[in-house]
């Protein structure tokens, strides 16, 4: 038997605050229809013309991906998504085999090494901005800090500093689940792989985040440590 969707999310129109047009931000309101509790939520949420052109650009790209759109309900923490799948927490992550949490942590490096091809920079890659849609696929979430750079592949410096902070939060996230230092930096290594560098320029590459890894495992908040300079 086919089973409703619990939850409905709408987007009404558009409304574009004039002072806010200058700076390009859209700001939106989604009706959030909640279905077995018969009423509805309202969100709004205010994300840069840039930031839906990157989401877009992805998106045609082959990468899934959507911006957020989320409220909370109920006490569980039910989160309400566009495509009302679910977010892959860390509570859920430490419930989870360890070939299930290694899958999904390579998939998701999979995903964050297409975008890093593309010259697209995240900012805040973690599982917090995975989603789980109701097709088993992952889609990543939350763009609104996201930016494009015209790369240039064969400079580590250039490279690394670009993607440093979809590095630290990768490494955090990995630390914070309790993964060993070793393991973090092989996971970090096969997303570098990906890259479009040269072999040098990679294995470059590696040793600055051979370095990182060590400063974030030493619990280094972001303004105490040293990026190389270009």
């Amino acid at each position: 038997m086919h089973e409703e969707p619990r939850y409905k999310v709408n987007l009404i129109k558009p409304k574009v605050k004039r002072k806010e047009r200058s700076v390009g931000q859209m700001s939106r309101v989604w009706e959030i229809t909640l279905g077995k509790l018969g009423r509805k939520m309202y969100r709004r949420d205010n994300i840069s013309q840039q930031a839906l052109d990157i989401l877009k650009f992805v998106k045609d790209n082959g990468i899934n991906a959507e911006t957020l759109i989320s409220y909370t309900v109920g006490k569980k923490g039910d989160m309400v998504f566009l495509s009302a799948g679910k977010r892959i927490s860390t509570h859920l992550f430490r419930m989870w085999r360890v070939e299930s949490q290694e899958k999904i942590l390579r998939d998701m490096l999979d995903m964050i090494g297409k975008l890093h091809n593309l010259g697209v920079v995240h900012r805040h890659p973690h599982l917090g901005n995975l989603l789980m849609a109701e097709d088993g696929k992952l889609v990543l979430i939350d763009f609104k800090k996201a930016r494009k750079v015209n790369m240039v592949w064969n400079n580590a410096e250039f490279v690394f500093n670009v993607f440093r902070e979809d590095y630290f939060y990768l490494i955090r996230n990995l630390r914070d689940l309790g993964f060993t230092d070793l393991i973090a930096e092989n996971f970090l290594f096969t997303l570098i792989n990906r890259y479009e560098s040269n072999s040098i320029t990679k294995q470059r590459i590696k040793i600055l985040l051979g370095q990182l890894v060590k400063d974030v495992y030493d619990n280094k908040r972001p303004e105490e440590i040293v990026f190389p300079r270009i």
